[in-house]
This record gives structure tokens, sequence and C-alpha cells, in this order.
């Protein structure tokens, strides 16, 4: 079971994040998935787009520490706000609080069909 009380529509997809289980993560979503993320230069569109960017994601946030999820829903979408503290090394050495908040928008089966991510980039605030 999670340690946190998660949306059961995200359920899921939070279960395949802390396993790091790329390929559970990716059954999360449509095949047509969209994502956007304003630290991204472009979208990333489709399973096997979303498995690359996930691939290269999951490995440089192994050491994040959520502080804090918020979850928002209502019919077809869920908002999550979070706070954590991870490594950022283009930043410099120690640890960095950091605030994001994602949008996730469901198809009529329930899988993830548009992913939007934000990332606090002007707030963040070295830790050590």
């Amino acid at each position: 079971m999670l340690p946190i009380k998660v949306p059961p529509e995200i359920e899921p997809y939070y279960r395949a994040w802390q396993r790091e289980d790329l390929e559970a993560l990716a059954v999360c979503f449509t095949e047509g998935i969209e994502l956007r993320a304003n630290t991204h230069p472009a979208p990333i569109r489709g399973r096997e787009g979303l498995r690359a960017y996930h691939a290269d994601l999951v490995p440089s946030v192994r050491e994040t520490r959520i502080l804090r999820h918020r979850f928002v829903s209502m019919p077809g979408s869920t908002a999550v706000s979070t706070e954590m503290t991870m490594r950022l090394p283009e930043r410099g050495p120690g640890r960095y609080l950091v605030t994001s908040m994602m949008v996730f928008e469901f198809d009529p089966a329930g899988l993830i069909s548009r992913l939007l991510v934000f990332v606090d980039r002007e707030g963040i605030v070295p830790m050590d």
C-alpha cells in the first residue's frame, strides 16, 4: 500500500512510479498520450515517447523526498501539488526544495490521456 492516500484513479501510476516499473507506468496511459512539461521544450506524444522520457527521468529523481502532496479531483481530471527535496547537480551540490503541479486528464476507460507538468523553477530553494 502507498504511504500516502492517493486518489484511486492515479494509484496505479503512483504504484508503478514508486517501483520504477517503466512498463507498468506506460500502461497507465493511452496510446495517444500527450505530456507537456514546462521543463521540456516540446510535447511528448505516445507511449513510446513517454517510455523514453521516463527512462531518462526516473534515475535522476531516485533520491527525491516527498514532503507533501495535495490532490484535487473532479470528473475526468486530477491535480497534484507536490513539495519535495531533491538533488539538482546542474544547480550545485546539496538538496533543493522544489514545488511542482501535475494535472492528469483521463479517457472514459480511466487511462491517462494527457499529463501537464509544471515545475516552479523560479521558486527552487537550496536546503543545505
